[in-house]
């Protein structure tokens, strides 16, 4: 119960009870010093009459003179106001006289009083609450003569302690006043620095550390009020300190370090609060742009990642000052960025944002002298009111992103339904990709490959189908691009390079033709970046019992281009082994001559597209030349693929193009077909001899 009580109640009451018990206490024995006082002055007066009235009646009481006792007892009661009664025995304890009438109101009767009186010989004192009871034997000579006993009124004791209890309560109340203003006083001198070191408390509690405590005193609480005001002013300068870090803090915890855009976390949190303020309002519009850089792997691949991180810082620039003040643009990851474009009436002035972006990544951007042109392709997505959160609306427009990619890249798309349902299938088939690998549902098919110059039949490239459980017989243009995305490729890659081997293995030691056939392999650039890719081919030859010169590996501009020396290194050691590389669909990627001519490049093969539009147009014709001659030029052979007519063929030919292949000679076949050719083939050449003119028959 007391600890409910505040420090200065507590104070006030203990100071008060103290100075109360201590003013009772001395009350208390000051009133029993005065009653012992008081009782004492009663018995010695009681002692004194004793005494006197001994001297008065002992010849009375030996001669038994009861008038001569009488007057005597009464005229001494007259001057002792104190005596109530007085009673006189003789010498057997009889009583002889009365002073008073009536009840004597003693502890034995007079004649029992009077025996215990002579029969004690010595003086008897009797205290009772309202009188004393004095008695002694009367002794005459050597002889009790008698006794006699007093009883003296204790009243005017009874007054005076009375007295003193009314001063002790006047100076308990006195003392009680004093105390009370004395604690209090000392109550407030220990709490008001503690009120306002409590105060100072709450109020850096509440967040404000300017206030002070002011006390003039020089006692221990003015010291605990200076080292607190101290304390303060450490405390505020730390709260700066902490203020300008948290400020720090927040915007690095909400923005990316190298661009200075919003990172991914603020912009979820952005979109999740343009999500709520469309489904409050209906009306209400907004847009989400996803853009990633065209081929900027390129730049870091060949440029260096510091080139890159310059690029990147460029790009946030131009994303910044393309946008409007309230919008947002964020860098997610990588070449990845995002902008949120918010409040809008339609879709235009998106679509006119996104101009405004393409335009301005199309002005070259000069770093390092080296002048570079950006890209970006762009997924343009409206609000809905079903969009739920920040990353179905990002999926979106990630979607939508690749579909401005697949349609040239540099451009920008409007996301439909339709890519969602799209790009669902396309993680259907990712996932029945995945299950055909571990099934190994994969099979090859084989085109032939003709030499034109001696009309003959050299080899085969081989062709990877897969005959899906539901969609039927699905091209490599179908499924290649996701298994390179995937990494699914290395993999399945390996395979390809296994079973093509084996199969041509196999092939040579049935059909053993005076040159050897050849196999030619398509090789991905993520199999050409794997570490071990040269130890595989040696595993792959030696496993299959094929030799290096038999096997052509084909590899598109942009495997090599990615990563043009590690790619050079390893194509290099390919060719000392023997193998022959080929550049696969040249012309169309990058034909970059510097490093054509520095690359290990057996064969050029022309691409179909150039093939299919030589009859309908002539620059095709010498665009075909220009590759022919540049292929003599560095010593390197060509290959025109695609060949379906006549017209066609007796063109490339003319041209001086070394290979060919084509519907004219030959669809892909399957192994059964295969064999079949080669069986004919190698019959006609066992019994005639003459291998060539039976080829010329065939493929012409």
């Amino acid at each position: 119960m007391f600890n409910l009580f505040s420090l200065r109640a507590k104070l006030t009451l203990s100071i008060t009870l103290i100075v109360i018990g201590i003013t009772s206490g001395l009350t208390f024995l000051s009133i029993k010093k005065e009653q012992e006082h008081y009782q004492a002055n009663i018995r010695q007066k009681g002692e004194l009459f004793l005494d006197s009235v001994d001297v008065l009646l002992r010849n009375s009481l030996y001669s038994l003179d009861v008038d001569t006792i009488v007057r005597s007892v009464e005229q001494f009661r007259e001057y002792q106001t104190l005596i109530e009664v007085v009673c006189v025995f003789d010498a057997q304890g009889r009583l002889i006289i009365e002073s008073t009438q009536g009840d004597l109101t003693l502890e034995a009767q007079p004649d029992d009083l009077g025996k215990q009186i002579i029969n004690s010989g010595i003086p008897i004192y009797q205290q009772n609450n309202n009188y004393l009871l004095a008695a002694k034997p009367i002794i005459f000579g050597q002889q009790i003569v008698g006794g006699i006993a007093i009883k003296l009124s204790k009243e005017p004791l009874q007054e005076k302690i009375v007295a003193v209890r009314y001063q002790g309560l006047l100076i308990s109340i006195f003392a009680c006043s004093g105390g009370v203003i004395i604690a209090l006083v000392i109550s407030h001198s220990f709490t008001s620095p503690l009120s306002q070191l409590i105060k100072a408390t709450n109020r850096i509690t509440e967040g404000d550390l300017t206030y002070r405590i002011n006390l003039e005193n020089r006692d221990e609480f003015s010291l605990l009020a200076k080292e607190f005001n101290k304390m303060s002013d450490c405390l505020e300068e730390i709260l700066k300190k902490y203020q300008e870090s948290n400020t720090q803090l927040q915007h690095d915890l909400f923005h990316e370090n190298l661009t200075g855009l919003a990172n991914r976390i603020y912009v979820i949190q952005e979109i999740e609060s343009e999500i709520k303020k469309k489904k409050v309002n209906n009306d209400y519009n907004f847009s989400v742009l996803f853009l990633d850089c065209d081929r900027f792997k390129l730049i870091n691949d060949s440029l260096g990642h510091d080139v890159g991180d310059q690029v990147l810082i460029n790009i946030a620039r131009r994303l910044d000052s393309c946008i409007r003040k309230d919008d947002l643009a964020a860098r997610l990851a990588g070449d990845e960025f995002v902008i949120l474009v918010k409040n809008i009436d339609d879709i235009q002035q998106v679509i006119k944002i996104a101009d405004r972006i393409l335009e301005k990544m199309s002005q070259p951007l000069i770093l390092n002298t080296q002048q570079l042109v950006i890209t970006m392709s762009i997924g343009l997505v409206m609000s809905k009111e079903n969009y739920e959160n920040a990353d179905d609306l990002l999926r979106d427009a990630d979607i939508t992103m690749y579909h401005a990619k697949q349609k040239g890249k540099a451009q920008y798309a409007i996301f439909q339904p339709i890519m969602q349902t799209q790009a669902l299938e396309r993680l259907d088939l990712e996932t029945s990709l995945r299950k055909a690998l571990k099934r190994q549902d994969f099979y090859l098919y084989y085109q032939p490959i003709i030499s034109l110059a001696i009309s003959q039949l050299i080899g085969f490239e081989a062709l990877l189908r897969w005959h899906h459980p539901t969609q039927g017989c699905l091209s490599p243009g179908t499924f290649i691009p996701i298994a390179e995305e995937t990494g699914l490729i290395v993999p399945l890659g390996e395979w390809v390079l296994q079973e093509a081997c084996h199969q041509m293995s196999l092939w040579q030691s049935r059909f053993p033709f005076p040159q050897p056939l050849k196999i030619s392999v398509n090789i991905s650039s993520c199999q050409l970046n794997q570490p071990d890719f040269i130890d595989k081919v040696k595993r792959v030859l030696e496993e299959s019992n094929l030799k290096a010169n038999q096997l052509n590996l084909e590899i598109t501009e942009t495997a090599i281009m990615n990563n043009i020396e590690s790619a050079s290194f390893k194509l290099q050691c390919l060719q000392k082994l023997g193998l022959k590389i080929s550049i696969d669909d040249f012309g169309t990627g990058y034909s970059s001559l510097n490093y054509l001519q520095q690359l290990p490049i057996d064969v050029l093969k022309i691409d179909r597209s150039f093939v299919s539009r030589l009859e309908s147009h002539p620059r095709e014709f010498q665009i075909i030349e220009a590759i022919i001659k540049l292929g003599n030029i560095l010593g390197m052979e060509t290959l025109a693929e695609g060949i379906e007519t006549s017209e066609q063929f007796d063109l490339i030919k003319s041209l001086g193009a070394n290979y060919a292949q084509g519907y004219m000679f030959s669809k892909p076949l399957n192994i059964n077909s295969v064999e079949q050719t080669l069986n004919s083939l190698f019959e006609s050449y066992s019994i005639t001899g003459k291998f060539n003119d039976y080829v010329n028959s065939v493929y012409k």
